[in-house]
């Protein structure tokens, strides 16, 4: 499948804990290398791990990362300027601007001074952990004893549950139900909702319903390409209520055991971008670990569903599946 050789591309190039942005230096850019023997923290976001090849590593104290992968998995942006050996990293009215070498940085349109200067490894440019992440509005929470530091990008667990839980409520029993008015009234007038049949989504493929098309649910029999099958890349060519049966509401995932608020709970080989795609989104995952012993939970399934903001109101942009893939 297409996204699943581009994630496999993908995770040979990034590093193995690489977070915020790598960037491609060019082979004018002189490189800089020190040994170090310091356990390698691991780093997840809104509970998703980030791999690779390339390491995050400390100096003095102090957590370094390489700069384009969580960048990307907030729903920041980066700029690398080679002349200056600059880097820039916007998310939304937020802003910062580092330079190779130097201990001055600019945090949202103010000078400061960071704790040590980004440097350049095997063509990677590597800033600090958490002058990066918190001056992009995430928070980190610490755990010494697994060397992990976990990244909620936007709200935390705890508060997106407070802000989302009853819309959610709902949202998953009108999926349950098929009852489509109430879906089609708690999605997005301006989007719709988009389907994807896996994780990764991909907005070249995958389909948006119109907020309108949503009510006429089964009634709605055209035939969509919705994208590809994961392992053969066959064509997932079907009707509404076929892909709605096998991509939507394949488990009874109103009764899952396990509910995460931005928190990823289903971690297969598939790449988890929701939060490129909505960085300011509240995603409810529903999550089955596994159905039957012999397959060691290899056979999880999960549902997640995707919220934005629109005025005042939380309403569905998207509805993704997700299962491990090959």
């Amino acid at each position: 499948m297409q996204h699943t050789s581009q994630l496999r591309q993908f995770s040979r190039k990034i590093g193995t804990i690489g977070l915020l942005l790598l960037v491609s230096m060019g082979s004018a850019t002189s490189v800089i290398h020190a040994d170090t023997t310091n356990k390698p923290f691991q780093i997840t976001v809104d509970g998703a791990w980030i791999q690779g090849e390339g390491m995050s590593f400390q100096r003095n104290g102090t957590i370094m990362i390489p700069i384009r992968v969580v960048a990307e998995a907030i729903g920041a942006n980066v700029s690398w300027f080679p002349k200056e050996r600059k880097i820039t990293v916007n998310k939304g009215e937020l802003n910062v601007q580092f330079v190779v070498g130097s201990k001055q940085a600019l945090i949202n349109n103010k000078e400061e001074e960071i704790l040590a200067a980004p440097e350049i490894r095997e063509g990677k440019v590597f800033i600090p952990l958490r002058i990066a992440m918190e001056s992009m509005g995430a928070t980190i929470r610490w755990d010494a004893s697994n060397h992990t530091a976990a990244i909620e990008s936007f709200l935390s667990p705890k508060d997106a549950k407070e802000q989302i839980a009853s819309i959610a409520d709902k949202t998953i029993l009108a999926i349950k139900n098929k009852d489509f008015a109430t879906l089609s009234n708690l999605s997005s007038r301006e989007h719709g909702i988009l389907f994807a049949p896996y994780s990764y989504i991909d907005q070249k493929r995958n389909i948006i319903i119109s907020h309108g098309k949503i009510a006429e649910g089964f009634d709605n029999t055209k035939t969509y390409l919705w994208g590809t099958e994961d392992g053969t890349g066959d064509p997932i060519s079907m009707t509404f209520e076929s892909y709605y049966k096998r991509f939507v509401y394949s488990k009874d995932f109103a009764s899952a055991p396990k509910v995460g608020y931005n928190q990823t709970l289903g971690l297969g080989n598939s790449l988890n971008n929701v939060r490129m795609i909505y960085p300011e989104s509240i995603v409810v995952e529903y999550y089955f670990d596994g159905f039957d012993p012999k397959f060691e939970g290899m056979d999880w399934k999960s549902l997640r569903l995707v919220f934005e903001k629109e005025a005042d109101t939380w309403l569905l942009v998207a509805i993704l599946h997700n299962q491990w893939t090959i």
